[in-house]
């Protein structure tokens, strides 16, 4: 399939939610529409805030991908504000990623994580972290082919020094150190995608 994957702008904001609103349920992505149709998200100061779109050959829209620093965990987390901003410089949260289903199975997720997961590496993240229904073995294989750990379901995701997370019943955790470019080309001889 040939595909596009950019940043999503403000004018995006109906195709971003057409299409997560057919495949996720509002809660995952309601408050990151409004933010990135204000133009906040995105293309502020934070840049652990990433919100991808894939287009097909045709320019027609069949993947978005939203990541953001975790910070509704951090804040519960009580942390003094210099480690509460270390935390959201380190951390990202994969918040939602979705496929139109007649595009599954053809790359579109993988690129999209890659392409979440090295935009956030090279804006110095250090963390990429999510969580799925535990029913769903196929994305336990998913993220695991793509170099992320998958945990147990319900154990908890323990991220020191900050943070510990209790998994919702019946979901799991899947983490993955991110390197960036530069440091992927030093420490195996050549670049790689991820």
């Amino acid at each position: 399939m040939n595909l596009t994957i950019r940043r999503a702008a403000p004018t995006d904001v109906t195709n971003y939610g057409r299409l997560l609103g057919d495949e996720l349920p509002e809660v995952f992505f309601g408050d990151y529409l409004d933010l990135l149709a204000s133009g906040e998200f995105g293309y502020g100061p934070d840049p652990g805030e990433v919100a991808l779109l894939a287009s097909d050959g045709n320019g027609r829209v069949v993947g978005a991908a939203l990541a953001a620093p975790p910070v509704s965990s951090l804040t519960e987390a009580n942390l003094p504000e210099d480690e509460y901003e270390r935390a959201c410089s380190d951390l990202s949260k994969l918040a939602a990623i979705a496929v139109r289903s007649d595009s599954r199975r053809r790359g579109v997720g993988t690129n999209l994580l890659l392409s979440v997961a090295t935009t956030l590496a090279n804006s110095g993240h250090r963390r990429l972290f999510g969580q799925f229904h535990a029913k769903s073995s196929d994305l336990a294989k998913f993220y695991a082919s793509l170099g992320f750990r998958v945990l147990p379901p319900e154990a908890p995701l323990v991220l020191p020094p900050w943070l510990a997370l209790q998994a919702e019943p019946n979901y799991q955790f899947f983490l993955r150190t991110l390197l960036p470019l530069r440091d992927r080309e030093t420490s195996s001889g050549s670049a790689d995608r991820t």
